[in-house]
């Protein structure tokens, strides 16, 4: 039996704790993180365990708590690794736009600032690091600033060529930033390429997002009957992988197909993503009032029915967590939804 000393013990678990987080097992990767903070670690060691551990909190739907993570993760390795340390400042953007006001004090704005004042990867900057630079000015200094730069950037992004694991992982914020300026095809079809390389190299951890992303485009392009099954898909997923997060891209498809669920189960269903952004989102220009609010009301019969709450009703929302207010989708009819795309799209 060969016997490991502890540094090459932790240095091989922290290894697997990152291959099995990879293939969609949470539970198993946490449990590989133990053992490997069990031994001695060097800085940039640490640093990748709470990289890892924001990962995965991302992945079974604890976004806030992955923001955090992420970003003391990436100030950690600056100076150890500034590549990684970039990848790892796009990873908490994402999850801080994913949380939304339940970001708490560590919102998307403080994210973006961190992003701004950490150094490109390379000079003259590449794709990816215009790309995350937009979506920091984005909510850094508002959408006329930052609109123009994101643009470049994804024009950059569909050019550049790069390795198909780089490609996957800074995929789901090239589909962000297409969404938020308003490049409805550009958002599809990166969107399309993302589910694609999920699926083709096995990257468990990456399909749920890629999928509720898929949902967003789809409900938006009016493609129903593909939404159902990949919400279906979504739900198969979420479950192997032993995910309990609130099932948004049901909600959502209730919503376009005008289905009113039963009270107690869309309540329950619905409790957390009423309170937070989920998709459809809608982006307006100046992008610092929200339009509309569609909230769940139980009628008579136990029944959810939309309830258009109107501005008046509504906390203005602000830069802080989004570069666009964001309209939380319950359950309703579509006909009010429309209007409100309609309305957002006149007003972009």
């Amino acid at each position: 039996m060969q016997l490991l000393f502890p540094a090459e013990r932790s240095r091989r678990a922290l290894g697997a704790a990152h291959a099995t987080h990879l293939v969609g097992a949470p539970d198993e990767a946490l449990h590989l993180l133990a053992l490997a903070a069990a031994g001695p670690l060097d800085k940039l060691q640490r640093a990748g365990m709470d990289l890892l551990r924001g990962q995965i909190a991302f992945t079974v739907d604890r976004p806030a708590d992955a923001a955090a993570l992420l970003l003391r993760a990436a100030t950690q390795l600056e100076p150890l690794d500034p590549r990684l340390a970039r990848e790892t400042y796009r990873d908490a953007y994402i999850a801080a736009l994913h949380a939304g006001r339940l970001a708490g004090e560590l919102n998307l704005l403080e994210v973006a600032r961190a992003v701004r004042g950490a150094a490109p990867t390379s000079r003259p900057p590449g794709a990816t690091d215009l790309l995350l630079e937009g979506m920091a000015l984005l909510v850094a200094e508002g959408y006329r600033t930052g609109a123009p730069l994101v643009k470049q950037a994804l024009h950059a992004f569909r050019d550049q060529a790069m390795p198909a694991q780089q490609e996957l992982q800074w995929l789901p914020l090239a589909c962000r930033a297409a969404h938020a300026v308003w490049d409805f095809d550009g958002w599809r079809a990166l969107n399309t390429r993302l589910l694609h390389l999920a699926r083709d190299h096995g990257a468990l951890s990456m399909l749920p997002l890629a999928l509720t992303i898929r949902i967003g485009t789809n409900c938006l392009a009016g493609e129903l009957a593909e939404t159902a099954a990949l919400v279906e898909e979504w739900q198969e997923i979420t479950k192997a992988m032993g995910i309990e997060s609130p099932p948004n891209g049901a909600l959502v498809l209730a919503a376009w197909q005008g289905r009113a669920l039963d009270g107690s189960n869309a309540l329950r269903l619905g409790e957390e993503s009423i309170q937070r952004p989920t998709v459809p989102v809608l982006p307006a220009d100046p992008a610092r009032e929200a339009l509309f609010a569609v909230a769940l009301e139980p009628d008579d019969e136990g029944n959810v029915r939309p309830v258009d709450r109107g501005r008046d009703d509504l906390e203005p929302r602000d830069l802080r967590h989004g570069p666009y207010p964001a309209v939380p989708v319950a359950v309703g009819d579509r006909p009010l939804l429309a209007r409100a795309w309609h309305l957002a799209w006149e007003r972009r």
